[in-house]
């Protein structure tokens, strides 16, 4: 497997089910950090756990430009950078 996400840190909105955290997935194995943003907070703790250590979420809406705001601000605090959103 290519390393295309190494070093990298990539937002994804709805990620901690379906397509978002099939997403996520990939772009962990090939050494990447994700950063899950979704609206259900109890499955963002879960698909973090699974995830491990490469991943961490934030519960928000993402209609509400506020929270986006903090949470882009939050992952650019603690990675330097968002990559791929």
């Amino acid at each position: 497997m290519e390393n295309r996400f190494e070093g990298k840190t990539a937002v994804i909105t709805g990620g901690a089910a379906g397509i978002g955290l099939a997403a996520a997935t990939r772009i962990i194995a090939e050494g990447g950090n994700a950063i899950l943003w979704d609206r259900s907070r109890e499955a963002i703790v879960a698909a973090a756990q699974d995830l491990g250590p490469s991943c961490s979420g934030v519960s928000l809406d993402v209609t509400d430009l506020r929270a986006l705001e903090r949470a882009a601000a939050e992952a650019v605090r603690e990675h330097g950078a968002i990559d791929v959103l």
